[in-house]
């Protein structure tokens, strides 16, 4: 910690200030976790932005259990689902270059939660687009299982699915 929190020849108002913004972030990533809307939040943020700009994984893993899943249902051919399971770092390997290559944000168009003693399950609706303000290319639910231990909110299961003409988002889904 002395190594951390070594300003060297700074004066003290610059070190009052260095302190400032290390414990800021310290309390803004504590603050992310502390509610459902917060960790809801972060993880959309986490994951949007330019491609110019590399998402911040060591926050999007904050978010996470250590022994959380990151789970697809993937529509194949004849009306068929294919179920994907893998863990945060997979996910986080496996997007890198998707983000890397385009710009994407996502957004919650609309939210269902369910809660009881430290245990709730999120039906978060969202769409995303290419670029900030542009067109939406496609809509979907991320079903997001949390559980509230350590002080905190964790996520220990999120899985997505993709809307499909045939089979559209409930309205019960789309409002906040």
């Amino acid at each position: 910690m002395k190594q951390l929190l070594n300003f060297g020849r700074c004066g003290i108002r610059e070190s009052l200030l260095a302190s400032f913004i290390l414990i800021s972030g310290l309390v803004s990533a504590q603050d992310e976790v502390s509610s459902i809307d917060g960790i809801v939040n972060a993880l959309y943020e986490s994951i949007s932005g330019p491609a110019s700009e590399p998402r911040n994984w060591a926050r999007f893993q904050n978010l996470f259990a250590p022994y959380a899943q990151v789970n697809s249902l993937v529509p194949m051919d004849g009306g068929l689902v294919e179920f994907r399971q893998g863990s945060v770092r997979e996910y986080m390997e496996n997007s890198r270059p998707f983000f890397e290559a385009r710009d994407f944000y996502e957004y919650e168009i609309g939210r269902k939660t369910d809660e009881y003693y430290g245990l709730a399950q999120v039906f978060s609706s969202y769409e995303y687009r290419f670029e900030k303000d542009g067109d939406v290319m496609r809509r979907g639910i991320n079903s997001i299982q949390l559980a509230y231990f350590e002080g905190r909110w964790w996520i220990i299961s999120l899985t997505y699915n993709a809307e499909s003409p045939h089979i559209p988002i409930p309205d019960l889904y789309l409002s906040k």
